[in-house]
């Protein structure tokens, strides 16, 4: 077992920071000492306890320049925490990237403790690490690539978020030796106005390939409603506000946010014909008050539908247009229909991510699918119907099926009855017991019970140990195993079995 820090910041790790609280909660139920109800209460105080939200409003910025990979996955920061560096595995190009985060205080605009999210990419390369000072964040970031296929730096400004001053540049990535002026092309993300970054959009797979970049602001990034107070301007309809059809008066959808622009007069009207007007793209609106970001009225629009959610702040609505009808083009050679794809059906909305494909490939999209936990069901929209591309949809509910040549769709399977996997039986605490050897994951926390927790819910895990505090640095390390080593008395540990 080892110890570490990241530049004297405390590091905590949140992979599986959701999964983990819900394990938490749900021990806590199955245990006999509390009702689902406490056990619920348990969740929320876990999740919080973790520093974890993820729902947040953002301007995205695509991961358009460089290879595909194998997978696309947005990776935000948790709630209430900005972009701050990066770790991972570099060699000629950047291998693997975690996102460093730290929390952001208002209204003093101080940056507090780091969070490492769990890392994208293979594990070729050499481990590096680099960040902003500890009262700065990241705004800029220029992404170099290797060729067309790979990124190769990252090239990042720093800024200090309480009056906007520059704290230099840092460079995460490969070495630039050998090469002359901007590496091999590349492409510039700036956060607009007072934004920072809080996010990343990654294309990967044994090595990163290309990098979008997802911004914020500081002062709303919680979600729509943001840190703002409503007040009295959200308390009722205002002047030149009419509520038409198709709007969700006094109701949010936060996330997913690729746009982002102030309106001039109060008129939600305008935020939901800017959305009907930018094609398949905008698939929901939100319109926000004044007084809660600023004093004039916001529109942003989103990339998927979001769950509505009431809140006296807003008005919003969804696009429902799916496709263009007409001509449905044939087709395409690489669609091949495997188990669980269902032809010429579209399953329309509860849409969470949108991507097109550089293949035009229904297995792609219901990888993906399978890949992505959240996602209960997806559609592939054939190409020359929304986008010169196919595009796939990854769906957070199972909407019903019907019949359009546009599309195939599927629905994640489940598993259910005799052969469904069992519960794994998990051991008592093991107090004063180290369990050294077979470590595969190192995480930081606080105390045993969330590093049991981890173990519980990661599928390769037998074992596990949890280092008390000030045994290996000022914070508590938990060591997840493979198989289990044999226990051994010693006073500086918690530790414990997980049977498959």
């Amino acid at each position: 077992m080892r110890g570490g820090h990241i530049g004297g910041r405390t590091t905590v790790n949140v992979a599986q920071g959701r999964r983990i609280a819900e394990a938490m909660a749900t021990m806590t139920w199955k245990s006999g000492r509390v009702g689902r109800a406490k056990a619920t209460a348990v969740l929320a105080l876990a999740i919080s306890a973790l520093g974890l939200n993820f729902s947040a409003q953002a301007t995205v910025f695509p991961a358009t320049v460089g290879g595909s990979g194998d997978r696309t996955e947005e990776v935000r920061c948790p709630n209430g925490t900005v972009l701050v560096g990066f770790s991972g595995r570099v060699g000629d190009w950047i291998d693997q990237i975690s996102l460093i985060c730290a929390e952001f205080h208002v209204p003093a605009f101080t940056l507090g403790r780091t969070i490492v999210l769990p890392p994208k990419g293979g594990p070729k390369g050499a481990p590096a690490e680099h960040y902003c000072d500890r009262d700065a964040a990241i705004r800029n970031v220029f992404v170099h690539l290797h060729g067309s296929d790979y990124v190769r730096r990252l090239e990042f400004s720093c800024s200090r978020p309480r009056d906007g001053s520059s704290a230099g540049n840092r460079v995460f990535g490969g070495s630039s030796k050998g090469v002359k002026g901007r590496l091999n092309g590349g492409q510039l993300f700036r956060c607009p106005g007072s934004e920072y970054a809080t996010g990343m959009i990654i294309n990967y797979g044994k090595h990163v390939n290309a990098i979008g970049l997802i911004c914020s602001d500081l002062n709303t990034s919680a979600s729509t409603t943001g840190f703002g107070n409503v007040g009295n301007a959200a308390n009722a309809v205002g002047v030149g506000e009419r509520i038409e059809a198709g709007m969700e008066n006094n109701t949010d959808r936060p996330g997913w946010d690729y746009r982002r622009f102030e309106l001039s007069v109060r008129n939600p009207e305008a935020c939901q014909n800017t959305c009907k007007a930018d094609g398949n793209r905008c698939r929901a609106w939100t319109y926000v008050r004044p007084a809660v970001h600023g004093a004039k009225p916001v529109c942003y629009l989103k990339t998927a539908q979001p769950d509505a959610k009431p809140s006296a702040c807003c008005i919003s609505g969804i696009n429902k247009k799916i496709v263009r009808l007409g001509k449905i083009p044939p087709s395409s050679p690489g669609e091949v229909l495997g188990e669980g794809m269902e032809n010429d059906t579209n399953r329309q909305g509860s849409d969470i991510h949108r991507m097109e494909l550089q293949q035009a490939s229904p297995g792609i999209c219901q990888t993906r699918c399978e890949r992505f936990g959240q996602c209960k069901a997806w559609t592939y929209v054939r190409p020359g119907v929304q986008a010169p591309k196919a595009v796939c949809y990854l769906k957070n509910a199972a909407p019903d099926p019907a019949p359009n040549k546009c599309c195939i769709s599927g629905a994640k399977a489940t598993s259910a009855g005799p052969d469904a996997p069992s519960e794994p039986v998990i051991s008592p605490y093991e107090e004063n017991t180290d369990r050294p050897g077979s470590d595969y994951e190192r995480y930081m926390m606080d105390d045993a019970n969330p590093c049991r927790a981890a173990c519980v819910v990661d599928k390769r895990c037998q074992a596990w140990t949890f280092v008390r505090a000030g045994i290996q640095g000022p914070t508590g390390i938990c060591y997840l195993k493979r198989p289990a080593p044999a226990p051994v008395p010693n006073a500086c540990c918690v530790s414990g079995t997980v049977t498959r």
